[in-house]
């Protein structure tokens, strides 16, 4: 079985790829036709005449997780009370953990020195070279 392909000869498929790409129009003059700017050209928007809407500021939620204030204060006694007020809250973990009291993670006993005053110092003594 034989198939025959009919094909244009190679001028007259040439003459209408021509045609075709005479009667197109590229983007630049389409644009400036149509009255706008250049494809490519920066376009600011025009300035607000009115100042924006007001948004309602939004309470800020608590974490569930965040201490409240008698626990702070609880733990703010611990770290004041005589066994551990010359001790940085990193050993006071440990020695409370070695008795079987799991009191707050190091991090969290500094950040209550902090709401406290200015107690999150180095809290042992260090001995001051004589001069």
């Amino acid at each position: 079985m034989t198939t025959t392909t009919t094909t244009q000869p190679k001028s007259a498929v040439g003459g209408a790829f021509e045609a075709a790409r005479s009667s197109m129009v590229g983007r630049m003059q389409a644009s400036a036709e149509r009255g706008r700017p250049e494809p490519g050209d920066i376009v600011q928007a025009a300035p607000r005449k009115s100042p924006a809407p007001a948004r309602p500021k939004r309470e800020r939620r608590r974490h569930p997780w965040a201490l409240t204030t008698a626990e702070g204060v609880k733990d703010a006694a611990v770290l004041r009370s005589s066994a551990c007020v010359d001790t940085a809250p990193a050993e006071i973990c440990v020695v409370l953990r070695d008795r079987g009291v799991y009191l707050r993670p190091e991090a969290t006993l500094y950040r209550i020195l902090c709401k406290c005053g200015s107690e999150a110092r180095e809290r042992r003594r260090k001995v001051r070279h004589p001069q």
